[in-house]
């Protein structure tokens, strides 16, 4: 009628624990993302503020896809199942993707500002 579960080793525990880390970079990204998205409201396109938030959104996206798939892919050595190689695939595409997509974007950001820059001072 019920099941009993045995309790969580410390491996499982400490596993928990950067599993949780990795999805608070995705929150962290999010954050981010909304005040960037607050900065562009305002209007303020080539600002330091615009670049660091770009770079930083690629850097937590992909640090929070590389936590967790690691974790995911050390769950399922211990756990002695076959992971999905598909799933996975497409998962490292859409995330590694967009995390990639948004340092190039600081990149080109910054790239931006700095020929603003120039532009204003020869004006």
């Amino acid at each position: 009628m019920y099941e009993v579960f045995e309790p969580l080793t410390a491996i499982e525990i400490a596993m928990l624990i950067i599993l949780f880390l990795g999805f608070a970079l995705f929150v962290h990204a999010l954050s981010l993302f909304r005040k960037l998205l607050s900065l562009f409201s305002q209007k303020i396109l080539f600002d330091d503020g615009v670049v660091k938030n770009l770079d930083h959104i690629g850097k937590a996206v992909i640090a929070g896809y590389i936590t967790i798939a690691t974790i995911t892919c050390l769950d399922d050595i211990f756990a002695e199942e076959k992971p999905s190689i598909l799933l996975g695939i497409i998962l490292s595409c859409i995330f590694l993707g967009t995390g990639l997509f948004f340092l190039v974007l600081s990149s080109v950001f910054r790239s931006a500002k700095m020929i603003k820059e120039e532009n204003d001072l020869t004006l």
